[in-house]
């Protein structure tokens, strides 16, 4: 059976990208999610979308998000890698 979880945040911390954990109380977590509920968001607009010209000004907000989730995750030694 695959297992879906690595018991690694059972300490009350989470991975980031680079080296170190944060807390899952962390405020860079906090806007992770809260970035990732705006392109979730977005998606669901995107998909009602009546236009070309509109869906992929909806999609192309959800890249800036994207990009905007790899920095806000990524050490400040890595930021740069994410930029």
């Amino acid at each position: 059976m695959t297992r879906f979880y690595t018991r690694k945040g059972d300490d009350g911390t989470t991975g980031v990208l680079g080296p170190g954990r944060v807390s899952k109380t962390d405020a860079r977590m906090e806007a992770l999610g809260s970035l990732d509920e705006a392109s979730a968001a977005l998606g669901l607009v995107r998909s009602f979308a009546l236009g070309q010209d509109t869906a992929e000004l909806v999609m192309q907000a959800q890249r800036d998000l994207y990009g905007l989730m790899g920095e806000v995750a990524a050490t400040p030694e890595n930021a740069e890698t994410f930029r």
